[in-house]
């Protein structure tokens, strides 16, 4: 039997709350999408790409919004969504599945449910996040669907790594590259919504680098205070090599792994420009900390173990159990301390 597409409802996710009036940056891309809706011209396939935590979901759910309202009829539907109940809306993707798959009978589920005609709204709307993440199969199902599309329904696709779906679906899509949001919109918006002090304030707004999911987590978890225990960690492997492998791995091996990945990224980030000379740098209340990890180590030999964790961030969405995260961590560590190190 077929895997369901249906979510269960979803009240307090962030991302379904906002509209297209309320969402932060993307001004072009929220102009173009209300112009279209208006007189009729909405791509079928639309595609949302960039940064992860630079507003992707929050954006499609806030298309959904405005496709179901606009026609005026069921001004319930924004509610709907919300709460995530609708009956002409779906959301397909990888969270909490074992394999981050998503596979080919939830695409055939969604073929079969395309062509009926809505309940409510004007159109179906179906989410698919990340998109990447659809198996082969899946995928070529899915180019089905986009080649002969039923007239009613829009299809919403969302991406961090537009390289790793396949070319003939990228070329059926309208493809809407989403940037960093300017850190002079970002700031006011992260005082309106995080308790924190102004200092720690700005730097989330500039570690985030114009994405306000990553400044929000930053500031609502320890993300700021686990910078330094991340660093010493680093400094603990460079120091002692091999013999610390295991012990760091399992100390960095935490519930959210790709946060702490995405800190690690920052820090190497800012090392490598300390070893090729230049002082400014986003953890710049960590500089004095951050020099013994850049001494005696190459800028390329930096380089190298960043583009290890820059991989290992978009791996680690995967990984769903203790064992398949601790053997993950200890061969990104492995890996992190040869390049710094030459282990």
């Amino acid at each position: 039997m077929p895997a369901t597409a249906t979510t269960p409802a979803l009240e307090l996710d962030p991302d379904r709350q906002s509209t297209l009036d309320g969402i932060l940056g993307h001004e072009a891309i929220r102009g173009y999408l209300r112009e279209a809706i208006a007189n009729g011209s909405l791509p079928q396939a639309i595609l949302f790409t960039g940064p992860s935590g630079v507003g992707k979901k929050t954006l499609a759910w806030a298309l959904a919004k405005e496709i179901v309202t606009n026609s005026g009829e069921h001004p319930s539907g924004s509610g709907k969504i919300s709460r995530g109940t609708h009956p002409d809306v779906r959301l397909l993707g990888n969270v909490g599945r074992i394999s981050g798959q998503i596979s080919v009978d939830e695409i055939r589920d969604l073929i079969e449910w395309a062509p009926v005609y809505p309940l409510e709204a004007p159109n179906k709307i179906a989410i698919i996040t990340p998109a990447d993440k659809l198996n082969l199969s899946a995928a070529n199902a899915l180019l089905k669907l986009l080649e002969e599309p039923p007239s009613h329904f829009i299809l919403i696709l969302i991406t961090s790594d537009l390289s790793a779906l396949l070319p003939t679906i990228r070329s059926r899509c309208t493809v809407l590259p989403l940037e960093g949001v300017p850190i002079s919109e970002l700031l006011p918006w992260l005082i309106g919504r995080a308790h924190a002090d102004p200092e720690k304030l700005q730097l989330a707004a500039d570690l985030a680098e114009g994405r306000p999911g990553f400044a929000l987590s930053l500031l609502e978890g320890k993300g700021l205070e686990n910078r330094k225990a991340i660093l010493k960690e680093l400094l603990t492997l460079k120091a002692h090599g091999f013999a610390s492998v295991f012990g760091v791995a399992e100390r960095l091996t935490t519930a959210d792994l790709p946060q702490t990945l995405k800190t690690l990224l920052l820090l190497l980030r800012d090392a490598l420009s300390l070893s090729l000379g230049v002082e400014t740098i986003l953890n710049r209340d960590l500089l004095s900390d951050l020099r013994p990890l850049v001494e005696g180590s190459s800028p390329r030999g930096i380089l190298e173990a960043a583009t290890l964790v820059e991989s290992g961030v978009r791996e680690s969405s995967e990984l769903y159990n203790a064992q398949s995260k601790s053997h993950f961590m200890e061969v990104l560590i492995i890996g992190i301390g040869r390049e710094l190190r030459k282990i």
